[in-house]
């Protein structure tokens, strides 16, 4: 959407996000979506479109995968861009299976530590996240998946790695003739020089105060005891993770080969070495082995709680006698 009116300068009517996600549900959630209010807007849009000879873009990252009629789904908007003749390009984001999951169980659970006295649930180990996915999904890739889908219906089908330029990559390679806001993209990457960095709350710091709290140790509410926590092992302003200085468990060797040899299965069949752009197996390795003793993983509840007792107790208020202060 920040690249619109580049986009609509190319020649290109571009399909709201929240609208583009009411129609994946609507589509997945039953077969008559085609008689709901979301499908006639959507033709409507498509008809005008074509009418005016303008290309489409359509893009959102809500309600493509995980369920089972995925294939209805594809199949609805096959039927659509058919009938109006139009060329379609499936862009089809990827990020490697080690960094997939830990992602995803920051999504899944960043919600569970709340400002209120009542937990939504409790956070699993990020191990017992991952020996649960496995169980249910056997850690299959969703990318993989949309894939599947997606070549059942349409043969140009583009593989873009999630990455610091995902969006001039997206905009100068994916989307066919968009000169414009391709030019913007670059020009505004090169005006802030880096990429806006995602910054997220690690969990590890909501567990800790979930466990603090079921222990008895603290009673302020989950989150602020997580904030609480992570602002007094902040060593410094600049330091970027506090957690280093906590025991930690990560996965053991059996888990990490078997992670591996899942990462380079899909890794191989996502995006095959056929450009400079794609990474080697030497270098997609030492980023495995980096994020082996990083993102992979977590801190040590219960050793923590003992070594380190203080970062959960309350300050102790300080109360005024006859001039004086006193501390209780």
């Amino acid at each position: 959407q920040h690249y619109q009116q580049e986009l609509h300068e190319d020649g290109y009517n571009v399909y709201s996000f929240r609208d583009a996600s009411q129609l994946n549900k609507c589509l997945k959630s039953n077969t008559s979506c085609q008689n709901q209010p979301e499908w006639k807007h959507f033709m409507t849009f498509m008809k005008n479109s074509k009418q005016k000879g303008r290309h489409v873009v359509i893009s959102t990252e809500s309600d493509w995968n995980h369920l089972s009629n995925d294939t209805f789904l594809f199949a609805a908007y096959h039927d659509v861009f058919s009938s109006l003749d139009y060329h379609v390009r499936i862009v089809i984001s990827y990020r490697p299976l080690y960094e997939y999951w830990p992602s995803l169980y920051f999504q899944q659970f960043n919600h569970y530590c709340g400002y209120s006295h009542v937990n939504v649930g409790e956070i699993p180990s990020f191990v017992d996240f991952l020996e649960n996915m496995n169980k249910t999904t056997q850690l299959r890739h969703p990318s993989y998946e949309a894939l599947q889908h997606a070549r059942t219906y349409f043969h140009d089908v583009f593989i873009l790695p999630l990455s610091d330029e995902l969006i001039k990559r997206f905009l100068c390679s994916a989307v066919i003739g968009a000169s414009r806001a391709c030019k913007a993209a670059v020009n505004e990457e090169n005006a802030e020089h880096d990429a806006v960095e995602n910054q997220r709350h690690s969990l590890q710091y909501d567990r800790l105060a979930q466990a603090a709290r079921s222990k008895g140790i603290s009673q302020l509410p989950c989150k602020m005891l997580s904030n609480q926590t992570q602002q007094r092992l902040q060593l410094s302003e600049n330091q970027s993770s506090a957690t280093q200085e906590l025991a930690t468990t990560c996965l053991n060797s059996s888990q990490l080969n078997w992670l591996w040899n899942k990462t380079l299965y899909y890794h191989h069949y996502m995006l095959p070495n056929n450009n400079e752009t794609v990474q080697t197996d030497e270098e997609l390795k030492v980023h495995f082995q980096k994020a082996s003793t990083t993102t992979l993983c977590q801190v040590n509840v219960e050793q923590v709680l003992v070594d380190r007792p203080e970062l959960f107790t309350e300050k102790k208020k300080k109360t005024q006698i006859g001039g004086r202060i006193a501390t209780p």
